[in-house]
């Protein structure tokens, strides 16, 4: 794989992903590499920003649109934790080893907390940058978790 100057990494629905492709935008507006990975569903939308694109092949938009999909929405509770080891952790897993993939090939990666690429990140603490659009998991000084009582 070639190496890049910026790798940013997001997945989940556009709302998660569209930030990331803003912001790979206006790095390669300053004339550096970018690419973006996220799910194969968004394909269109990487390109569309003029980027590089490299697809993760975990769509979970297509997993909840099929029948095994609605079938998990409706189950009970005992029934869905069944259900993610037999669907959604798979689908996990095989993300987090292709994210690994890249994070290695690259320079420097952005990434989403939703990718869960913080199982790995203190591997390559030098080049892994953690972004969140909304503040709400990690509390900052100017945002603490209003649900963490001295959360900064």
């Amino acid at each position: 794989m070639e190496r890049h100057a910026y790798c940013t990494i997001s997945h989940g629905t556009r709302g998660d992903v569209q930030p990331f492709a803003i912001l790979g935008q206006a790095l390669r507006m300053r004339e550096h590499r970018v690419i973006l990975s996220t799910s194969k569903n968004f394909k269109s939308l990487v390109q569309s920003y003029d980027l590089d694109f490299i697809p993760i092949e975990n769509d979970y938009e297509e997993l909840l649109n099929s029948e095994e999909g609605r079938k998990l929405l409706k189950a009970n509770p005992f029934a869905i934790k069944r259900n993610l080891r037999t669907y959604i952790y798979p689908l996990v897993q095989k993300s987090l080893q292709q994210f690994y993939v890249i994070a290695k090939a690259s320079d420097c990666v952005v990434y989403h907390t939703k990718t869960m690429v913080n199982a790995f990140a203190d591997t390559m603490p030098d080049k892994m940058i953690m972004a969140m659009m909304v503040p709400a998991i990690e509390p900052t000084k100017y945002f603490p978790n209003p649900f963490i009582e001295n959360s900064y």
